[in-house]
């Protein structure tokens, strides 16, 4: 614990500092300062528990530096010294939380009382302040240790047995009995459109943050809020909500809908399950994940599993020859307009679910492969990247996921179509990819996943735009970037090799005879930079 006295003039710190015992007080240091700027310097640097400061002093008093401290949220004491009994004074410090004003000329033994009592006030402080930040961060750690339960319980509920589970209990060092009880509630974020300054980040802490203050809103404990995978939590709330199980609820859960409507711009769709043990949690998350599966026509509706029975009937699938017809056309528009209703109808239904999104994809991925196929082109493989994949398997979980997904599909197969079709852009992309890779052994396959197309039709296509086969082609564009390399540089020919692709010298020596009658080194001899032109310039 430090002391800081300051005073403008250096003779009163003198007398402070000799007219104290300072030994006998409860202070590690006793440091000071003869302005309040020197003051300032020192309390930025070192912490002060007790400040005796006179107020009278040029450019900036004792009340401007008590100011500072109270700005500054410093937690301190402070005694303030003034030749003048003004009341003025002794009212301004007051007001600055001051803890004790006293008159000059200082009674030595006076004013070490008064310090020792506003240190014992400030040590008290010291270990309350403590207490509250060793609480805090322990009130943190154990809500991430709980958190970090209730997500093991999620990802396990299929085959988490009791052992396992009180397992997890004593690892965590949780106060959890077997007869707590416990309400799981599923949640699923959708959005219609993603909004790019939501990074998923901002969107979980807003989540977070919005769910956290209707919980206390409304009385309730908390106890998790475990993110499942993508926008799909868990909220575990804990203790007896018997009395408050339908109403209540569902006017907390109103609550987050509407909050996160109006500040994430999404819809949720939200599952209540039932009380439940720990030892039975896991069946019961089975069960709202069931349900979400089959109600996800009732978006920003709060289902209580227990109530819900899913609707009857299956509205008719899009007419698949004349998607095939738009498709064919190109007309994205009108394929896009016809699935968007056959969507539209199984939520006016309320029997839109994972089950027949899931039908609705088969059918439009069988389609759209089958006439690129006609086209010769490998659609597993141009739909195999991350975003399409990210698409596809977000494309069940709601009818906005289904739209964005069948927009990528139609999309992407309507301009590949266009493409396979246009043999000059093909070769032209193939040329591109020989240039960029006259270094490596480039093979068909290689081409082939470079457009996406069936081997055979893309040398077919190469022939006919070009003139001689496309390994024919890469060969002569390999020998010619060796001649120049022959020819301009007096890079070895064992490395010319092996920077265009070839294992090793014997084996390009001999192509390179084969192109120009003559092996690498004659030629080199014969016109490299310093004798005469080649003749192939």
């Amino acid at each position: 614990m430090n002391i800081l006295v300051v005073d403008d003039d250096r003779f009163v710190l003198e007398g402070i500092r000799k007219g104290i015992d300072w030994k006998s007080m409860p202070f590690d240091h006793l440091y000071m300062a003869q302005s309040a700027k020197q003051a300032r310097e020192i309390m930025e640097k070192i912490p002060i528990a007790v400040l005796v400061s006179d107020i009278e002093m040029p450019q900036e008093s004792g009340l401007d530096l008590l100011f500072w401290v109270r700005e500054k949220q410093l937690t301190l004491e402070s005694i303030l010294l003034t030749s003048y009994a003004e009341f003025r004074y002794a009212q301004k410090a007051v007001e600055l939380g001051s803890f004790h004003y006293f008159l000059k000329p200082i009674a030595y033994h006076e004013l070490r009382e008064i310090i020792i009592q506003a240190a014992e006030k400030a040590e008290k402080e010291i270990e309350q302040n403590h207490h509250t930040v060793y609480r805090q961060m322990w009130l943190d750690q154990m809500k991430h240790v709980k958190e970090f339960f209730w997500t093991w319980i999620t990802d396990h509920k299929a085959d988490a047995d009791e052992d396992s589970i009180q397992y997890q209990i004593r690892s965590g060092k949780l106060s959890y009995s077997p007869k707590d009880e416990f309400l799981p509630i599923f949640l699923e974020l959708n959005y219609d459109h993603e909004d790019e300054l939501w990074r998923d980040s901002l969107k979980e802490f807003a989540f977070r943050n919005i769910t956290e203050e209707m919980a206390a809103d409304g009385g309730f404990h908390l106890e998790a809020i475990c993110r499942n995978e993508n926008q799909r939590y868990y909220l575990i709330l804990r203790g007896d909500m018997t009395s408050a199980y339908k109403k209540e609820i569902e006017h907390f859960l109103r609550a987050v809908i509407n909050a996160c409507k109006k500040v994430l711009h999404c819809f949720i769709f939200c599952v209540v399950g039932n009380h439940s043990r720990i030892s039975e949690i896991g069946d019961n998350m089975q069960l709202l994940e069931q349900v979400e599966q089959n109600a996800l026509s009732f978006r920003d509706t709060v289902i209580f599993a227990d109530d819900f029975t899913m609707e009857e009937g299956t509205p008719e699938l899009p007419n698949s020859d004349e998607m095939v017809i738009l498709l064919e056309t190109g007309n994205l528009n009108e394929l896009l307009k016809r699935t968007d209703h056959y969507l539209n109808s199984m939520e006016r239904a309320h029997i839109l679910s994972e089950s027949l999104l899931a039908n609705l994809r088969y059918d439009m991925i069988q389609m759209v492969f089958s006439r690129l196929s006609k086209e010769q082109v490998n659609a597993h493989e141009l739909m195999n990247n991350a975003e399409m994949i990210s698409l596809e398997k977000e494309s069940v979980h709601s009818a906005a996921g289904m739209r964005r997904y069948l927009s990528e599909l139609f999309r992407t197969a309507i301009e590949y179509g266009s493409f396979a079709e246009d043999h000059r852009s093909i070769t032209e992309k193939l040329i591109a990819y020989i240039e960029d890779h006259l270094n490596e052994n480039i093979s068909r396959a290689d081409l082939a996943e470079v457009v996406f197309l069936n081997e055979d039709y893309l040398a077919r296509v190469f022939k006919q735009e070009v003139g001689i086969p496309v390994g024919t082609y890469i060969l002569n564009r390999k020998m010619e970037r060796a001649r120049h390399m022959i020819t301009s540089t007096d890079k070895p020919i064992h490395q010319i090799a092996i920077e265009l692709g070839y294992d090793g010298t014997s084996y390009f020596s001999k192509l390179f005879r084969r192109a120009y009658q003559m092996t690498p080194h004659e030629y080199r001899s014969m016109y490299s930079v310093t004798s005469s032109s080649d003749p192939l310039q």
